[in-house]
């Protein structure tokens, strides 16, 4: 069904069997292709696990507008954006979500940090645009990237307000600042994001 390559098998029968049988015509012509139902089943997990949009807290009918708004776009090699985060630098119609298919971005910090970005990874310029802690930085498409953009437009649409988000984050920022990295032993690596890694951790002391 996602291929469409012939496949061959032996199948015995052990026993008396009743089969049902779904043809492949059938369930393209009234399903859909299985290779584009997988690609979308992906795309609303990738979505989900968004930092943004679960901080939303988004209802599963608003999730599901969110991800008829999403626009398959294409990078040009060489292409720059120069964000200054809380001075709202970027232009409108370059702020959003995007949700890399192939291609790869290199990420540039003040402090010289490099992050890079390529295909299943995604860059949030909504979450990014609405903080004033993070610092500017240069983002090169370095070879020819086609992704998925759910614009900031269509985010505050979805979401009917603002204020949905920025209470959420402003709220995460009650967290104890107290500890420090070297508080943790290093477990291992869930995920890589726009500015870093995400580790799993164990505290030293408290045991967990």
């Amino acid at each position: 069904l996602i291929t469409g390559d012939l496949r061959a098998a032996t199948v015995v029968a052990v026993n008396h069997c009743t089969l049902l049988c779904l043809s492949r015509e059938y369930f393209e012509r009234n399903i859909g292709y299985a290779k584009d139902l997988m690609e979308k089943a992906f795309l609303k997990r990738l979505l989900q696990g968004i930092q943004t949009i679960v901080d939303v807290n988004f209802q599963p009918f608003e999730l599901d507008r969110l991800f008829g708004c999403l626009k398959e776009i294409t990078l040009e090699k060489g292409q720059t954006f120069v964000t200054k985060f809380g001075m709202a630098a970027i232009d409108e119609e370059e702020r959003g979500i995007y949700l890399l298919k192939s291609g790869l971005l290199n990420i540039i910090s003040a402090a010289g940090q490099r992050t890079q970005l390529k295909a299943s990874d995604h860059l949030d310029l909504i979450a990014d645009a609405a903080s004033s802690e993070l610092e500017d930085c240069v983002i090169t498409v370095e070879e020819e990237t086609a992704c998925y953009l759910l614009s900031h437009a269509s985010f505050l649409n979805v979401a009917g307000s603002v204020d949905r988000f920025v209470n959420k984050a402003a709220s995460s920022k009650a967290l104890d600042s107290s500890m420090k990295l070297d508080d943790f032993n290093r477990l291992k690596i869930l995920g890589e994001g726009t500015f870093g890694q995400v580790w799993l951790v164990k505290h030293k002391k408290r045991d967990s």
